[in-house]
């Protein structure tokens, strides 16, 4: 997508995305995705733990990759020093993670709050350094939507309950709109046990449904821009759940949410 966005505008051609993580998804004139992005997804997580847990000093654990560094974690920090507030960030080689090192140094860095931004695996592997140090408590826990997923619960166990919270981006995954409910049977029925049941998955969905639609509406060879569609009303706002209950948390509408 980075490479191709001027191309897009030049040619006239608009291009959609799924779950997309570069800045030209959400920058460029051509290009649309349906998910919310890294920058407001971890700027979102870090807005919502000020506003409802009070917190003042946000570090960042992300990896040094082009959607993350200065992008992601850059406008976290800014959002932060734009309040009045501090932040910074850390940030790990995805070849070479040292997890141990990334903790000492976010704990180095005075902060009250941690916003993981990392895989599930690679999440998993430093909040368990974190329940080993015995210092889980002494930090508020946020992330960006990477860790809303189904499994994420399971793999990090009961230590973590009611202790993470989760920008969501979507809708709950036991949502109960016309697209959470086709997006579970469409994979329910065609899908695997394993296949995700996550953000991405979800914005995958909304990707295909659209796209379908606008082909469709059209009535010659040019197809329509893809303008006025919408998910499920609840897709309008943040959800940030806690994996307090192995994410049950949702079939009992203890979800947060916050409208856009």
């Amino acid at each position: 997508m980075g490479v191709n966005a001027k191309l897009y505008e030049e040619e006239g051609v608009m291009a959609m995305a799924s779950g997309c993580a570069v800045a030209e998804c959400f920058e460029s004139r051509n290009i649309v995705s349906t998910n919310e992005g890294p920058l407001p997804s971890s700027v979102g997580a870090a807005q919502w733990a000020v506003g409802n847990l009070g917190s003042k000093n946000v570090v960042f654990i992300g990896l040094t990759i082009p959607s993350v560094g200065p992008y992601s974690c850059g406008w976290t920090e800014k959002y932060m020093q734009s309040k009045g507030l501090s932040g910074s960030s850390v940030l790990l080689d995805p070849a070479a993670a040292d997890m141990n090192s990334a903790f000492l140094e976010a704990v180095a860095s005075g902060a009250d709050t941690i916003l993981v931004n990392l895989p599930a695996g690679m999440a998993a592997a430093l909040l368990k350094v974190v329940q080993e140090s015995g210092q889980r408590d002494s930090y508020t826990w946020i992330s960006s939507a990477p860790l809303y997923d189904r499994d994420v619960p399971s793999m990090l166990g009961d230590d973590w309950a009611g202790v993470l919270y989760v920008n969501a981006e979507l809708i709950p995954i036991d949502g109960t709109g016309p697209d959470a409910t086709n997006w579970r049977g469409v994979l329910d029925t065609h899908g695997k046990p394993e296949d995700p049941r996550d953000t991405f998955s979800q914005a995958g969905h909304l990707s295909a449904r659209f796209f379908v639609e606008v082909l469709s509406e059209a009535r010659s060879r040019q197809v329509r821009p893809c303008r006025g569609h919408q998910g499920d009303p609840r897709h309008q706002e943040l959800h940030l759940c806690s994996a307090a209950v192995t994410m049950s948390a949702m079939a009992t509408g203890t979800c947060r949410t916050m409208p856009l």
